[in-house]
């Protein structure tokens, strides 16, 4: 008679998340925001100087790279994912505080001002939506939604392949034949 070998079952990890289409969206979120404001960037110096405008863009630059990475690393550490939530929020309202001031004061647009004499471009659109992109993605991350396969995962097995396991299991005395003979009408009904 094969004897039964006991298995200890360890406490559960957290299992880290695997790379989906949320992680992508923070990516391609990040990357517009970051290409936008650096346009903008380029045509503030270019039109104006050099000043604390231009100093705040390249901060928030930094910030935007930041969020990206963030949102990465938060596939170990899920405390991480309010990092890209942050970031979303931060820009949503910096770019409709703007916008809204503006419209609101009925104010000239100054030569110069931070992305205001753009707007037509669609310069601050652009920056916007890389920011909700962010936040879009750091949900679906969060919720797990549309994560892709892992390529190492064995395929599922299908009955027959797991009678065939049993079976090799039972004839190498690791599984006791009671075991092996409810496993197996177990298996039998699904069939």
């Amino acid at each position: 008679m094969a004897e039964n070998v006991g298995v200890t079952l360890l406490p559960e990890q957290p299992v880290a998340r695997r790379f989906g289409t949320g992680e992508l969206l923070m990516i391609i979120g990040g990357v517009i925001g970051l290409l936008f404001m650096l346009l903008l960037l380029i045509w503030y110096i270019d039109d104006v100087r050099f000043d604390w405008l231009a100093m705040s863009l390249i901060v928030l630059m930094a910030l935007d790279i930041w969020t990206v990475v963030a949102g990465l690393l938060s596939m170990s550490s899920e405390k991480l994912l309010l990092v890209p939530y942050a970031w979303c929020g931060l820009v949503t309202v910096m770019q409709v505080g703007q916008a809204s001031t503006l419209w609101v004061a009925k104010l000239p647009v100054p030569r110069g001002g931070l992305s205001v004499k753009f707007l037509g471009a669609g310069v601050d659109f652009f920056i916007l939506l890389g920011a909700v992109l962010v936040g879009l993605g750091a949900y679906m991350a969060q919720k797990g939604i549309g994560v892709f396969p892992d390529a190492r995962a064995p395929i599922a097995a299908g009955p027959e392949d797991q009678l065939a396991k049993l079976k090799d299991m039972f004839d190498r005395g690791l599984i006791s034949e009671e075991d092996y003979n409810r496993k197996r009408s177990e298996l039998v009904q699904r069939l």
